[in-house]
């Protein structure tokens, strides 16, 4: 306690479910990867992304896409779609990833502009290493649903196709991070957090 930075990384230190947040000034670590999982590449490293990938070619190099209903069967929990805007209909791309524990990530892009990513919500069970460690240029707390939650900005480990784990930031926006269960919940967006919140609290079992 009597080190400045060990200090500040205790006092400072935040969790929201798995998710543990450390502000700018404390320098958090991205672990590599160790154990191999059969029929999923282990990521050797982490290379952090410049800026925002907007090209859908970006989409097609995440690991583990499938179909919705794939995922609806493979995750050992429910998969929840918004239904607030009643517009949201279901995801233009889904991914199941190994991440010590079965990570599903859904993704949504602009019907106008298909390589521009309009909305992903990640869901992140127990004992996953997913964004378990990463610095936030902003921080702000909030609630959803009447939980405690983070509304945030930086960049979070996805597993590529040929096994690197890159990480990036799908969209130039705020996240929204909280946790229900044994479930974490990360959903970015590049709208308002008041809107953000309402997306997530209209999360609902897929019919």
């Amino acid at each position: 306690m009597l080190v400045p930075q060990v200090r500040a990384a205790i006092i400072e230190f935040i969790q929201i479910g798995i998710v543990r947040i450390f502000p700018q000034n404390v320098q958090p670590t991205t672990e590599a990867i160790t154990t191999a999982t059969p029929g999923v590449l282990t990521p050797p490293t982490a290379t952090p992304g410049e800026s925002p990938p907007l090209l859908i070619s970006f989409l097609d190099q995440i690991a583990g896409e499938t179909k919705l209903a794939n995922a609806q069967e493979t995750a050992p929990y429910p998969i929840l779609l918004p239904t607030y805007p009643a517009d949201w209909g279901q995801p233009n791309h889904v991914y199941i990833q190994d991440a010590e524990g079965v990570m599903t990530i859904l993704i949504w892009v602009d019907p106008g502009q298909p390589e521009h990513v309009t909305l992903s919500l990640h869901f992140i069970p127990e004992g996953s290493w997913a964004i378990n460690k990463f610095g936030p240029v902003e921080i702000q707390e909030t609630e959803v649903n009447g939980r405690r939650a983070i509304s945030a900005v930086g960049p979070y480990p996805l597993i590529m196709r040929d096994g690197r784990l890159q990480v990036e930031r799908l969209i130039d926006g705020h996240v929204l991070i909280w946790e229900d269960g044994e479930i974490t919940y990360r959903l970015e967006t590049d709208l308002p957090i008041e809107e953000a919140i309402k997306i997530a609290e209209s999360l609902e079992p897929i019919p």
